[in-house]
């Protein structure tokens, strides 16, 4: 007999319907349903401080599969924000406590982590989201944070967008500057990150986002 699956195992499968560009087959996710929801009952009994997996990397794939779950439960849908309460209704579970996104995101993750590139690990099923990442965050998810971070960072379209002396950043920098050490010092922040100086550049307007899912 198969010896029963993990969680990771599942979420690990799963994550093949996530191609390199982080777009998504939802209609993959639909087909695997019961699989999906397997995983959430898993990380649900087993929280944040089971096994091999850090809390900051049972959060992040927590939020992530949740978000797939929203999308799938109310598939097929234009954007995530055609669902009402998306946010703020307590759809995840966690040691039978229930806790909308919203919760998960500010309450559980950026209080208790305070590492403003949880922002870029975070995918909410918009094409202006950073991307999803297609494998599970393991240990302590620095490496992987750290390339997810470069990745969005280098993305003109959604992410930085530098012309001439005016840099344009997604409104993540601007719904969450504070993450970043505030607004006047974002450039700063974002310019350490590139390894390139932007401190004798002027913000710009913080680029639209584009709330149309994120599917393939």
């Amino acid at each position: 007999e198969d010896a029963k699956k993990t969680k990771e195992d599942i979420w690990h499968e799963l994550l093949e319907f996530v191609d390199v560009e982080g777009k998504v087959d939802y209609e993959g996710f639909v087909g695997r349903k019961s699989d999906l929801a397997e995983y959430l009952k898993l990380m649900d009994e087993e929280g944040p401080q089971s096994g091999e997996l850090y809390p900051l990397s049972y959060y992040l794939n927590l939020y992530n599969a949740s978000t797939i779950m929203l999308i799938v439960e109310n598939y097929p849908v234009s954007s995530i924000k055609d669902i009402p309460d998306a946010w703020t209704k307590k759809t995840v579970k966690i040691k039978g406590q229930n806790y909308s996104l919203n919760e998960l995101e500010n309450d559980l993750i950026r209080k208790q982590f305070k590492n403003p590139k949880v922002h870029f690990g975070l995918n909410c099923a918009a094409k202006s989201c950073p991307k999803l990442f297609n494998k599970p965050f393991v240990g302590d998810a620095e490496d992987q944070l750290a390339k997810m971070t470069q990745a969005f960072l280098s993305n003109a379209k959604y992410g930085v967008l530098i012309e001439g002396e005016t840099v344009n950043l997604s409104k993540i920098f601007e719904w969450y500057a504070e993450d970043f050490g505030g607004k006047e010092n974002l450039l700063k922040w974002v310019g350490s990150e590139l390894k390139i100086d932007l401190e004798n550049k002027k913000l710009g307007p913080f680029i639209k986002y584009d709330w149309s899912l994120n599917k393939i």
